[in-house]
């Protein structure tokens, strides 16, 4: 680092900051907030902002328009002396980053150290300011690519699970690693700093929050999907205008980058490549494609009757067009008079042509007492497809049909006592012998 690179002012180094009183701490943090706000100006329009007048002049303003935070040295007459300060270290970091020279200064509070992570001081802080500090280190995670999203109104996050991206809403113990992970978080009174976690209070204040401004999170693909505006979406990783994240499991897209925090580590080793979707397929392509749907694969399930048929390859192209159905689709029921037909095998290829897994099991749980919280826990997850397979008897669930008919769900959180609305945007399968419904 040169020496006069070492003699810039530095966001919460002022001269009697070892007095560790109110005053410098509050300064420290404020600073920090106005740094952090240059370095976002510059990085959307540095010609502009590079100018030392403007930027000092729009940090003011900002610093004026935090009423709720505003400290008290803004009040005082070299109140212009810290935006200065801030103005001055913001832009000569941005300098130093373009010519490969940059310290790596960020963040807030007394004593900040160089690092690529943002620093949150705990240390005399209010709950509401820790709180937006948390707040604004996810929204800065998400900047590599959307991590953290908002799940009908809840904190949630991707986690892959046996090579599988799955939908997981946050609890105190994942946030706190998330948090941890996207800031440095110390206690710091400018006499002695020390490493810390997240506050306790922090984490369950910002799972309580009646709002947040993440990414819309609606479900999960596995293959590419028409989205509802009637886009081919097959880019991997979150859709912003469907709000799917796209992550083919056992696919590998033609072109396509990793995702962030994926690392390529849960990737299977059975993999195919995909590659790329014409946008206007030839007729060859379409003829080819018709026949492996009613020749290939189905050419060995007995149908009764060719409306049978039909609804077979209606059901297995009904995941990939499922974003462009405003409102449920049917319940698909898979019956015949004995057992062998194959019945859980067509529902079963139908899942790993959507999915690239083979169907899970197990999804009988609809008993009267039982449905409503089975169904909130699966609609959470957005599973492309719900399969009830091997139905031995007459289906009764008042919840079960209220939940087919539904465009979004409404219960409670098993576990919880708070409610949760979430759209119902699955696809039904019911697979069982003299399989009979509930008017």
């Amino acid at each position: 680092m040169s020496s006069e690179h070492s003699q810039r002012p530095r966001v919460a180094e002022t001269n009697d900051v070892a007095k560790a009183n109110g005053r410098e701490v509050e300064l420290a943090h404020f600073q920090g907030r106005l740094y952090k706000h240059g370095r976002e100006l510059l990085a959307r329009d540095p010609e502009r902002w590079l100018i030392p007048e403007e930027l000092e002049l729009e940090l003011a303003k900002y610093a004026g328009m935090r009423d709720a935070d505003r400290p008290k040295w803004l009040n005082e007459p070299d109140a212009d002396a810290p935006i200065r300060a801030a103005a001055e270290l913001a832009r000569g970091d941005f300098k130093d980053e373009a010519n490969g020279t940059a310290t790596g200064i960020a963040g807030a509070g007394a004593g900040a150290q160089a690092t690529e992570l943002p620093i949150i001081n705990r240390y005399g802080r209010r709950l509401r300011e820790l709180v937006d500090d948390g707040l604004d280190s996810l929204a800065r995670l998400n900047q590599a690519g959307p991590q953290v999203f908002d799940r009908a109104g809840a904190l949630a996050r991707i986690k892959w699970i046996d090579g599988a991206a799955q939908i997981e809403i946050f609890d105190p113990d994942s946030l706190v690693l998330t948090l941890d992970r996207a800031a440095n978080w110390i206690k710091d009174d400018g006499a002695k700093q020390q490493k810390t976690e997240p506050p306790e209070r922090v984490v369950r204040s910002m799972l309580k929050m009646a709002r947040y401004q993440f990414p819309s999170l609606r479900g999960i693909a596995n293959a590419p999907f028409f989205a509802s505006d009637g886009r081919l979406v097959a880019a991997l990783g979150y859709d912003p205008a469907s709000g799917i994240f796209l992550d083919p499991a056992g696919l590998t897209l033609s072109g396509q980058r990793e995702l962030p925090g994926m690392g390529g580590a849960h990737r299977g080793s059975q993999t195919a490549v995909l590659d790329a979707i014409p946008e206007r397929p030839s007729a060859e392509y379409v003829r080819m494609a018709v026949t492996y749907l009613s020749g290939e694969l189905l050419a060995d399930f007995p149908f009764a009757t060719p409306a049978d048929h039909a609804n077979a390859i209606g059901l297995l192209l009904t995941p990939f067009v499922r974003p462009m159905v405003e409102g449920p689709v049917p319940l698909h029921v898979i019956d015949s008079p004995q057992v062998g037909t194959g019945k859980s095998l067509l529902a079963s290829v139908v899942h790993i042509i959507a999915t690239g897994r083979n169907a899970p099991t197990g999804f009988e749980r609809f008993e009267r007492s039982e449905a409503g919280k089975a169904i909130t826990a699966m609609l959470l997850e957005a599973p492309p497809i719900i399969l009830l397979d091997n139905v031995s008897r007459h289906l009764m669930s008042g919840a079960f049909a209220a939940a087919l008919t539904a465009d979004t769900w409404t219960d409670r959180v098993l576990g919880a006592s708070r409610m949760v609305k979430v759209e119902n945007r699955a696809v039904w399968i019911a697979t069982g012998n003299n399989l009979t419904l509930s008017s």
